[in-house]
């Protein structure tokens, strides 16, 4: 979702106790605009600057792959694949 606020967006909150922390929440149309998933949290200048982490697509998969081949060996990953009408009739290289 592209950032479509035309002005800045000021919330009070509130920091609430997270076992020996404390935190706070954000509204859900702030996260949404933001685009935020995982962030980076900055203390400068006297402010908390979050910042969103960009992936790139995709990133991070081959790891995960391995370690569920690890996991489960490579032999339960096999996925038998199925041809479908577009495959058959319409997928050209």
């Amino acid at each position: 979702m592209a950032n479509t606020l035309t002005k800045p967006v000021v919330t009070k909150i509130k920091l609430v106790k997270i076992g020996n922390s404390r935190g706070f929440r954000v509204p859900d149309f702030i996260l949404k605009q933001a685009n935020l998933e995982e962030a980076t949290l900055e203390f400068k200048a006297g402010s908390l600057v979050i910042t969103p982490i960009k992936r790139k697509p995709r990133e991070g998969w081959e790891e995960k792959i391995k370690e569920i081949q690890n996991k489960l060996g490579k032999e339960e990953l096999n996925i038998d694949y199925t041809e479908t009408e577009f495959d058959e009739n319409e997928w050209k290289w």
